[in-house]
């Protein structure tokens, strides 16, 4: 099954010719023989080290219906394979419905959403100035108008300025002299700036601030429906959990480990080796029962 899943992503033709698809192919082979290699020789490496580069930018169709730049391995594997696909199944998304993305990277969530919401109204947040650039790059090739973007990081504290650690994931909480200060927001700073009433979707995934990320959006979580949420540590797993559940929320991890644990908590605590490396990162998919 797994040769196959691969065999499909390497021969799938998703640009508009047929030299497009032939370099996509290559580029596609040359980041498996660096993720063979990662994995051989390299195994406490995680997945920062994606340089395969195109010669120019391609504008693929994603399987979803939306279009999108690939330039890079890491926009290669966002958009030309089945991304997160045990969340992405799972968002149910009504013509006007209301999405936040909480931490959208290159923006693989918020142009699902504007493309499945074409009435509804959509939040892209991410504090990276180059992936923000990049997100207002594919929102204007699909011509879509229902899309907020908003360049900033998001905490537990509004209207200040904190580090942004710059890598493939850009962080928060980091070291060195490769950072940049951005403005900070709550997202419930955000969602009294627009008004919004109701909440659909909400997808977080912003590289170990989720606890921060929801201590700052007290408000916003009673209007919330769902919750799409990925976890960075046991630690910050367990507070999120609690936090959920004291507001209301039910919990399902809906991307787990290659193991069959029954309960939230014990997912959690398997997915961390004794030294502390991150073994798989769980998703967690929480409902508001009030609403």
């Amino acid at each position: 099954m797994v040769l196959k899943n691969v065999l499909q992503w390497l021969f799938s033709n998703q640009a508009a010719s047929s030299q497009d698809n032939f370099e996509l192919f290559t580029t596609k082979f040359s980041y498996l023989l660096n993720r063979v290699f990662l994995k051989i020789f390299k195994p406490k490496i995680l997945s920062e080290n994606l340089n395969c580069y195109l010669s120019h930018p391609i504008v693929i169709k994603n399987k979803h219906g939306f279009l999108a730049n690939v330039n890079d391995g890491f926009s290669l594997i966002t958009f030309t394979r089945d991304h997160e696909p045990q969340a992405i199944e799972r968002i149910e998304l009504e013509n006007n419905s209301v999405f936040l993305d909480v931490g959208s990277s290159l923006g693989f969530y918020s142009l699902f959403a504007a493309k499945n919401c074409p009435n509804g109204q959509v939040i892209s947040i991410e504090p990276d100035e180059d992936l923000y650039e990049k997100i207002l790059e594919n929102l204007k090739i699909n011509n879509f108008k229902n899309v907020k973007c908003i360049n900033c990081a998001v905490s537990d504290v509004d209207r200040t300025k904190i580090k942004l650690f710059k890598g493939m994931n850009s962080t928060i909480f980091g070291s060195g002299d490769n950072f940049s200060l951005v403005e900070s927001r709550t997202i419930d700073s955000i969602v009294s700036e627009f008004q919004l009433s109701h909440i659909h979707w909400m997808k977080i995934d912003v590289e170990s601030a989720e606890v921060m990320v929801l201590k700052g959006a007290k408000k916003t979580l009673e209007l919330t429906k769902n919750v799409i949420l990925e976890i960075h540590s046991t630690k910050n797993g367990k507070e999120c959990l609690e936090i959920l559940e004291n507001n209301g929320f039910t919990i399902e991890i809906i991307k787990k480990s290659f193991h069959n644990q029954e309960t939230p908590i014990k997912i959690l605590e398997e997915m961390e080796d004794v030294e502390g490396n991150i073994r798989y990162y769980p998703i967690i998919l929480a409902k508001n029962k009030k609403i």
